[in-house]
């Protein structure tokens, strides 16, 4: 409560409850203030009209003190009744924060009430000649006051609660009837200049940046392109064209077209081959390392057997120099394939102890150097009727091979098989890969070319890519929206790629197929390596001449069929960080004759 101070014509009195007298005014002082962080005090002044003034104030938000809204009794000391004038001064730390005044008369013989409101859209408000109130600056006087036992009246406009000024630059907020369309930066009002520095309304009239130069006609600039490549932009009608970037081989799309170095031609660079002292060389599969490669064989051991053979893994550097002496694997074995994701990697091959008959997969050594553990076999139907392929699927090797009920997937991991699953259509091989936790499975069916795709808890059941004469060795690369798939089709056929998502399979034909030796024997199958937004197929065609062509995700040929190397009898692929490298056999195969393994690299021809 406010307390009375000195005797003068007009008395301020403490009130603590409602009361009446023969004269007076009762002073309610409220506030949407917040105490004591906005206001620490209310000084209330009373003015008579003989000059004389009467000051009281009242401490806010200590123990003990009251709270709003604040009462106060002004009665007279004499017979004037007026005119009299009273202010309420909202303080923080000693200093005027907010203000309301008032002039009255008081009426003879009854008790009337005046509410004075400090109010937070008052702060900073100057009203010359007027006071700050409810609906913004309003006349001193009042000419009636309601009679001190009425209803006390609660504003409940929510402009109250906003400050009239926010940031200090004179102009009231937009939404409570002034022109600052932003109140909490003083750059920003009604009449103010347009930056030009940044996109914004400075001058509140709806308009940005009007009348700025963005520009100067003909200048270019470096930018970034949508596709994060380095681009240019050209100043065309005081405006900034769109950043663009001319395509170069460099293993990324510059040109924000979806295609990767289109219109380049990649190039052969760090040929090496590696001769062997044994017949033949067969069946190689290429992995990168972190410092090098991994390449994986078998070697026949026993002219006329096309099954007593042994399983190699041979280290190479970045360029395919050789780094020590491989490592033998499996003997009695044939067929490996290599799998790797992070630091783990494994080889996986068919295990032909008189027949074969089983799939194994050995986990190595991240470097290759070394076996980890012993083999684990995978149970199949006693009877293995195609090569096994292996994937890396999240947290486990997924291995795919044709048995005669159909092709099996089987999952292993820490030396044990986790999980397998069968799809009951008849093939003669199957090849898998996966993204993000998808099992992609691709098999051939004779005439008909199927996908299946699922996880370890299940595959779905398979769909077909198309009907193709004589299908053979499909290959698969997985890709975001779905796959992409190379494999021969029918004698003297083409080398075909699909590319697969959900609503279309798309085909393009690579090049012409091996065809058929005068045995009926089909062979070897392409190879595939996906590299972000790019893949190579590779393939062995009529005369074992060795191709390759690159191509898009949809399909899109980015560089033609171009041939590589000759007598190649096998051929493997896998990505690099700035290209793709490929591993191939060739030589006299088990006919004699010594056979080789040859490594190469493809990437964008050095810079001139």
């Amino acid at each position: 409560m406010l307390a009375s101070v000195r005797r003068a014509l007009f008395t301020l009195v403490a009130l603590s409850v409602a009361c009446s007298g023969p004269t007076e005014v009762v002073l309610v002082v409220d506030s949407n203030l917040a105490v004591p962080a906005e206001l620490d005090a209310v000084e209330v002044l009373v003015r008579g009209p003989d000059g004389i003034e009467t000051r009281t104030r009242q401490p806010l938000g200590q123990p003990g003190a009251p709270g709003f809204p604040l009462t106060l009794g002004v009665r007279p000391d004499a017979d004037s009744i007026g005119p009299v004038d009273v202010a309420a001064i909202g303080l923080r730390e000693g200093r005027p924060v907010v203000r309301q005044d008032a002039r009255l008369s008081l009426t003879r013989g009854a008790s009337k009430a005046l509410h004075l409101y400090l109010l937070r859209s008052c702060v900073g408000r100057e009203c010359p000649g007027e006071t700050c109130a409810e609906r913004g600056c309003q006349p001193i006087l009042r000419d009636a006051l309601e009679p001190w036992d009425a209803p006390r009246p609660v504003p409940d406009d929510p402009c109250l609660a906003v400050p009239y000024d926010a940031d200090g630059d004179g102009e009231p907020t937009v939404g409570c009837g002034g022109t600052d369309c932003d109140d909490e930066d003083p750059s920003v009002r009604a009449g103010a200049a347009e930056a030009c520095d940044v996109p914004r309304d400075e001058d509140c009239d709806g308009e940005v940046d009007e009348g700025c130069v963005d520009c100067v006609e003909g200048a270019v600039e470096a930018c970034v392109t949508s596709c994060a490549s380095a681009g240019t932009r050209s100043c065309a009608g005081n405006a900034w064209g769109a950043c663009e970037a001319d395509e170069v081989c460099n293993g990324a799309d510059d040109d924000c077209d979806g295609l990767v170095d289109e219109g380049s031609a990649y190039e052969e660079t760090a040929r090496v081959a590696l001769a062997t002292d044994f017949r033949a060389a067969r069946h190689p599969d290429l992995t990168a390392l972190d410092d090098g490669f991994a390449v994986a064989f078998d070697l026949a051991t026993r002219f006329g057997d096309a099954d007593e053979a042994q399983v190699l893994v041979a280290r190479l550097d970045a360029e395919g120099a050789p780094r020590g002496q491989p490592l033998g694997v499996a003997d009695r074995a044939r067929a490996p394939r290599l799998a790797r994701e992070g630091g783990r990697l494994a080889v996986t091959y068919a295990s032909c102890p008189g027949a074969c008959l089983f799939v194994e997969l050995l986990e190595l050594s991240p470097d290759a150097r070394s076996r980890v553990g012993d083999p684990v076999r995978i149970a199949n139907d006693l009877q293995l009727l195609g090569e096994p392929r292996v994937a890396w699927d999240r947290d486990a090797f997924a291995v795919a091979f044709p048995v005669p009920s159909g092709t099996r997937v089987a999952w292993v991991d820490a030396g044990a098989v986790l999980a397998t699953q069968l799809i009951p259509t008849p093939s003669e091989l199957a090849d898998v890969a996966s993204l993000d936790g998808r099992v992609q499975v691709v098999f051939d069916g004779g005439r008909e070319l199927f996908l299946a795709e699922g996880n370890r808890t299940g595959l779905a059941s398979p769909s077909s890519l198309g009907v193709f004469p004589d299908v053979h060795f499909p290959a698969i690369a997985a890709t975001p929206a779905g796959a992409l798939a190379v494999f021969h089709a029918d004698q003297g056929g083409q080398t075909s790629l699909l590319a697969v998502d959900a609503s279309a399979v798309t085909e393009v034909g690579l090049g012409s197929a091996p065809g058929r030796t005068p045995r009926g024997d089909v062979g070897p199958g392409p190879a595939l390596a996906r590299s972000g937004d790019h893949a190579l197929a590779v393939w062995v065609g009529p005369g074992t001449e060795l191709h390759y062509a690159r191509v898009a995700l949809d399909g899109t040929l980015l560089e033609p069929a171009t041939p590589l190397a000759g007598a190649a009898t096998g051929v493997s692929v896998t990505a690099t960080d700035d290209g793709f490298a490929i591993v191939w056999t060739s030589g006299g195969g088990l006919a004699g004759g010594s056979g080789e393994v040859s490594f190469a690299r493809l990437r964008c021809p050095a810079p001139m």
